[in-house]
C-alpha cells in the first residue's frame, strides 16, 4: 500500500495553509498520497468512518499549528483540546498510540506548544521532530519538509509547486466593493475562469487588457510591474499578445475570489499604464495625406 499523509488542522486556525499544503503534496507525490477532510470527504460519506479509515491507513500525521491552535474554544469557552471528543486531539492520540510518524508543523510565526500546555494524553507531541514554515523562507522550508517525506519512503511524481505564500487574514470583497472599483476604473470586468491546472474548478477574477504603442512598451510595462509585484508578493495571471497585456486578478487562498490585494494591484497597474499613454504621432505628405501614424493604445 502506498504511504499516506494525513493533515490534521483547525479550520479557524490554518484552513488556507492546510489546503495549500495538501495541493503541494498531491502535485509532488500524487493525488492518493494525502488526506485532508475538506477535500477528500464527499457528500454522503460517513464522516466519522472516513476519518477513522484515513487515520488507520496513514503512515504520517502532520499537525498544522497556527497562532490560535492551542487556545481555540467552543461556544461555552471551553478549550477544544481539553475535550475528549475533539477531533484534533483524537487524531494526535491515535497516531501516538499506533506509532505513526508525527510531524508538528508550525506556521504563521506560531510557537510549538510546551508540554505543560497540552493535555496529558498528547504531551508526547512535543517529542517529535517539528518543522516551521516561515513567511520569508516558505519554499525553502517546504523543501526541507519534503526531503523528510522522501526519507520516509514517499516517491515524487513532480516538482514542488510555486504558488505564492497564503495570506490568512483576508476576506472576499463584497459585490458593492467590486462594483465601486469597476465604476471608477475603465474597462475592468469581473469574470469566471477555469483555474489553470485545476480544471474544472473555477475562479472569479478581475480582468483588463492594457494596450500599448509597441511590443517593447508592453514588455517594459510587465518588467516595471514585476518590481511592485515582488514587493507585495501578490502575483497576477497575465498574458502578453503583441502590443497588449491582459491581467487577471484573484486571491487563491480565500477560494480564488478577489480581495483587497487585487484592488490594490489593479490600481497600481492603472497608475503605471499612464506612463505609456504618449500622444499619437502622425506624419503627412505635402498634400496633407496621412502616410504614417503611431497607434493610440487606448
Amino acid at each position: 500500500m502506498a504511504p499516506l499523509i494525513f493533515i490534521s488542522y483547525r479550520r479557524r486556525d490554518s484552513s488556507a495553509v492546510s489546503r495549500w499544503l495538501a495541493d503541494e503534496i498531491s502535485e509532488t507525490y500524487g493525488t492518493h498520497s494525502v488526506f485532508i477532510d475538506v477535500d477528500t470527504i464527499r457528500i454522503g460519506d460517513d464522516w466519522t468512518k472516513r476519518i477513522d479509515n484515513a487515520l488507520s491507513a496513514a503512515s504520517v500525521l502532520i499537525v498544522v499549528i497556527g497562532p490560535m491552535w492551542l487556545r481555540i474554544s467552543d461556544d461555552a469557552g471551553r478549550r477544544l483540546l481539553d475535550q475528549p471528543s475533539d477531533w484534533v486531539r483524537k487524531e494526535i492520540l491515535y497516531a501516538i498510540k499506533n506509532k505513526k510518524t508525527v510531524i508538528p508543523l508550525v506556521i504563521s510565526k506560531a510557537e510549538l506548544p510546551k508540554q505543560s500546555s497540552l493535555p496529558s494524553y498528547i504531551k508526547q507531541l512535543t517529542d517529535f521532530q517539528s518543522f516551521e514554515l516561515r513567511d520569508e523562507h516558505w519554499h525553502r522550508d517546504l523543501k526541507s519538509l519534503f526531503y523528510r517525506f522522501d526519507e520516509i519512503g514517499f516517491k515524487r511524481i513532480g516538482q514542488i509547486m510555486t504558488w505564492p505564500f497564503p495570506v490568512i487574514n483576508l476576506k472576499v470583497l463584497a459585490d458593492n466593493e467590486i462594483k465601486e472599483f469597476i465604476n471608477k476604473n475603465t474597462n475592468w470586468a469581473l469574470v469566471s475562469s477555469k483555474i489553470p491546472g485545476k480544471e474544472p474548478d473555477t475562479t472569479i477574477e478581475l480582468t483588463k487588457t492594457f494596450k500599448f504603442h509597441s511590443f517593447e512598451d508592453a514588455m517594459d510595462f510587465m518588467s516595471n510591474a514585476s518590481q511592485y509585484i515582488s514587493k507585495v508578493n501578490h502575483q497576477p495571471r497575465w498574458q502578453n499578445i503583441w502590443k497588449s497585456v491582459t491581467v487577471w486578478l484573484t486571491t487563491w487562498d480565500i477560494g480564488f475570489r478577489p480581495s483587497l490585494l487585487d484592488i490594490e494591484l489593479a490600481e497600481h497597474f492603472e497608475k503605471l499604464h499612464l506612463n505609456y499613454l504618449q500622444p499619437v504621432l502622425v506624419k503627412v505628405d505635402e498634400k496633407g495625406n496621412v502616410i504614417w501614424k503611431k497607434d493610440d493604445p487606448a
